[in-house]
């Protein structure tokens, strides 16, 4: 494995769940994407949070994030397969998101017309799933995304971070962070931002991996979820839940349930190499339809549910979405 040196500065923070900086080192890992530098995973002595110390301050971390990390346009294909192909990813992705969508409504069961705000929306998939279930959704994303889906979709999307998209205080009934909250570099202020934003008995929703997973119990520092450098925090549910009591809010539930057909952790951790992103980003620069890897993900997926199930069940699921409430 070839490794590069670092390509931008880099920072020491202290803890922000118990403001310790004295950190006991757990293992180096390297980015998977070129030129694949090594970040260091370590835990607070203070807490026991995990982390990236030291990691790309904010200011930087734009560089470590492709146009295709997390979203990719669609562009024309022609052939039945190809066509077939993609109207087979299509249906598998919004599947997901209307199982979460629809589980997350059991748990918090907002007003008809709710108004909904998705932190990190990408290209504003989740959001059309929230507005065919009878919400308001708004998003705001920081990443070319968000244009195609104010531009294209003619959602409600701003483009930046949370605390310059200017929302009133008290807006909305509900905010949403799947898979986001891993990567903030200021978690505590980006929750005191959400508290301002929601109404009195309002809801947040947090989905993020689970470092007490039986996954990374097994595979350790190959776990796929430690997305070094983006993800610069790796949770469990008691810290998780501590960090948003000492913001305000009510703890309601913690959920490790995995959907039987959404087993990607492990996928990638098997097999990096079928990593989605990097088909993508290999198609947006030219080379080639990854035709092959798309199929070897799909076996993947169907040989895999037994294992997440198991992990659901014993609920040490690879993630977990906490459900809070604004007193």
């Amino acid at each position: 494995m070839t490794t590069a040196a670092p390509s931008s500065p880099r920072e020491s923070v202290p803890c922000p769940l118990c403001a310790s900086a004295s950190t006991v080192p757990l293992f180096t890992r390297a980015d998977h994407y070129p030129p694949r530098e090594l970040f260091a995973v370590v835990r607070c002595t203070g807490c026991g949070l995990l982390r990236i110390d030291p990691r790309p301050p904010a200011a930087a971390i734009g560089s470590y994030y492709s146009d295709t990390y997390s979203w990719k346009p669609e562009e024309p294909v022609t052939g039945l397969l190809p066509r077939t192909i993609r109207a087979a990813e299509h249906a598998y992705r919004f599947h997901l998101l209307r199982y979460e969508a629809r589980r997350m409504i059991r748990h918090v069961r907002p007003r008809p017309g709710a108004e909904i705000l998705d932190v990190g929306c990408g290209s504003g998939d989740r959001l059309l799933v929230y507005r065919d279930l009878g919400l308001q959704p708004y998003g705001v994303e920081i990443g070319v995304a968000a244009d195609y889906a104010r531009d294209h979709l003619g959602l409600r999307v701003r483009r930046g971070i949370l605390n310059d998209a200017s929302y009133e205080s008290g807006q909305f009934d509900l905010i949403t962070l799947y898979n986001v909250f891993e990567h903030l570099h200021a978690p505590g202020p980006q929750l005191d931002e959400i508290f301002r934003l929601l109404r009195p008995g309002g809801h947040l929703v947090i989905e993020v991996p689970n470092h007490a997973c039986l996954q990374f119990k097994f595979f350790g520092s190959r776990w796929a979820a430690l997305d070094v450098p983006r993800d610069l925090y790796y949770w469990n549910a008691p810290l998780l839940a501590r960090m948003i009591r000492q913001h305000g809010f009510e703890l309601l539930a913690t959920d490790f349930w995995t959907n039987w057909w959404h087993p990607p952790m492990i996928v990638l951790t098997l097999c990096p190499g079928l990593d989605p992103r990097l088909v993508w980003a290999e198609e947006h620069s030219g080379g080639g339809s990854g035709l092959l890897n798309r199929v070897l993900w799909a076996a993947m997926t169907l040989a895999t549910p037994p294992f997440t199930f198991l992990e659901s069940l014993l609920g040490r699921g690879s993630s977990m979405v906490v459900y809070a409430r604004k007193p």
